[in-house]
């Protein structure tokens, strides 16, 4: 017989360890504090008026996870959006278009990226757990218009301090721009 075609019985022949899965229903599988933590937990929007000259009020939004890391050193993660809020029909933008045209919402965006946007975290108790700065890049829409400011990242954190911001905490969005220009 062919000794390549032996060795292929051979290798067929060898028993394979079963691979273990997590069961996927949660009747048949409960997590542990530590897994829940890395479900995304969609905060509360925030909406705030940037500058004084601008009648157009930015919406942040947040969703945070955490997953664990080495050494009890775990990642919270953070995906993060900004866009100015509009009126609720699309009659009450089109009658505002110098607020709310694409040439005007792409101008207070790259206003807005200019800026440095922080994002402070508090616990249930109102006392702040972390303060960062968020790196946001444009959103585009498919005619390559700006139409919002996205973050997607992740920084240290162990789960002890993150269990303190999901368990009834809270979070603010920061800001600090240059003056405008003297006209």
């Amino acid at each position: 017989m062919n000794r390549a075609l032996v060795l292929l019985l051979i290798a067929f022949s060898i028993p394979v360890p079963a691979q273990s899965q997590k069961p996927t229903g949660k009747a048949t599988y409960q997590f542990t504090e530590n897994e829940r933590l890395e479900f995304p937990l969609i905060w509360d929007a925030e909406t705030v008026r940037m500058f004084k000259d601008s009648e157009v009020d930015m919406k942040f939004t947040l969703t945070t996870s955490w997953i664990p890391g080495p050494d009890h050193k775990g990642m919270f993660r953070y995906k993060m959006g900004a866009s100015p809020k509009k009126p609720p029909t699309l009659r009450e933008q089109l009658n505002l278009p110098e607020l709310y045209g694409p040439d005007a919402i792409e101008k207070l965006l790259k206003r807005t990226h200019d800026c440095i946007i922080s994002v402070d975290l508090y616990d249930v108790d109102g006392f702040i757990l972390r303060r960062f700065d968020v790196g946001f890049s444009f959103g585009t829409n498919s005619d390559a218009q700006i139409v919002g400011l996205t973050a997607n990242n992740f920084i240290q954190m162990d789960a002890a301090e993150y269990k303190k911001l999901s368990a009834s905490g809270a979070w603010s969005v920061g800001w600090l721009c240059d003056p405008l220009p003297p006209n």
